[in-house]
């Protein structure tokens, strides 16, 4: 399920009222719209919820099975029919590959993880197993990426672009063989070997990271164990 909560919605809900004649009930404040909470029932385990600045109606929702819907949570709020999820969903993109190991029965845990670049609502990246794949919803081509690849052959486990350096995104792995590392991809040199940062030998793995919007070389903050790790991608020329 994908569960919104609007802590200020434009419907007012009433509150209750004390009794007439109970002199001894404390009054209650003014009514006040109470906070709300939409639902939206997927047909599959979810596995990332993505927003984007621009927009405060759609979310971009990935499932395990390698499915990614641009869904508009405003929608029929009080649709509950079994099929309710297509009513809000605008666009539906597929990872072949994953979508493929699913009905095959080769997918062995819940993966998938999918976000918006920062300066466009047409281009979306994520990661399944050990493929990167990327989306212009500009141009559907059937709902399949026009670009995709290989950055941890063990499998990757986050997704995240870089806010200022807006064709730069990064991938980190929670493979153990692996160590906690981050691999940095151009999305205009994807067939090039990706810049590799590890920060520490395994077992380590990073838990999450994601770019800093700072000005400058970008700057990445990462989770490992108990220790947040912050470093550039690069050097000042």
């Amino acid at each position: 399920m994908l569960m919104v909560w609007d802590l200020h919605p434009t419907i007012d809900i009433s509150s209750p009222r004390p009794s007439p004649g109970n002199k001894n009930d404390t009054p209650f404040p003014p009514d006040r719209p109470q906070p709300t909470a939409y639902v939206i029932a997927f047909p599959h385990p979810l596995t990332t919820i993505s927003s984007h600045p621009s927009t405060s109606k759609e979310f971009l929702v990935s499932d395990c099975r390698g499915s990614i819907f641009l869904t508009d949570w405003r929608s029929d709020p009080q649709n509950v029919d079994q099929d309710s999820w297509r009513h809000s969903s605008l666009v539906e993109l597929v990872e072949p590959t994953s979508l493929a190991d699913h009905a095959m029965g080769l997918s062995r845990h819940w993966t998938g993880s999918v976000a918006w670049r920062r300066d466009t609502t047409d281009v979306i990246g994520a990661v399944y197993g050990s493929k990167f794949a990327v989306w212009d919803i500009s141009h559907l081509r059937g709902g399949k990426p026009f670009a995709s690849g290989i950055s941890f052959p063990d499998g990757g486990h986050k997704f995240r672009w870089c806010p200022t350096y807006t064709d730069y995104f990064a991938i980190s792995t929670e493979s153990p063989h692996k160590g906690a590392t981050i691999h940095i991809h151009n999305l205009n040199y994807l067939q090039a070997q990706p810049t590799v940062f590890s920060i520490l030998p395994r077992p380590h793995v990073v838990q999450d990271f994601d770019f800093m919007a700072a000005r400058g070389i970008p700057r990445i903050a990462a989770a490992v164990g108990r220790t947040v790790f912050v470093f550039s991608i690069g050097v000042d020329s």
